[in-house]
């Protein structure tokens, strides 16, 4: 009878571990979706935002336009009447 009680003691708390893991993985999953939002917000502003720039710089018109240079670190090119 004592063999069996610690048997369900021990199954109630693998049970209660197992429940706890879970809910860690939930929560560390849930964490990792919400920063790739994040992520993607950012993303997504700062093409808005070179979208923009490029259409600011496109209304300089009658001029001559020339691509001025590459920036490597922001992987656009620049654009200059």
């Amino acid at each position: 009878m004592a063999l069996a009680v610690e048997r369900q003691s021990e199954l109630e708390q693998s049970r209660a571990q197992l429940d706890l893991d879970w809910q860690r993985r939930y929560e560390d999953l849930e964490r990792l979706q919400y920063a790739q939002s994040e992520d993607l917000v950012k993303t997504l502003t700062s093409a808005r935002n070179d979208v923009s720039d490029i259409s600011s710089d496109l209304e300089c018109q009658g001029k001559s336009w020339k691509i001025s240079e590459f920036d490597s670190r922001l992987g656009k090119t620049l654009i200059a009447c």
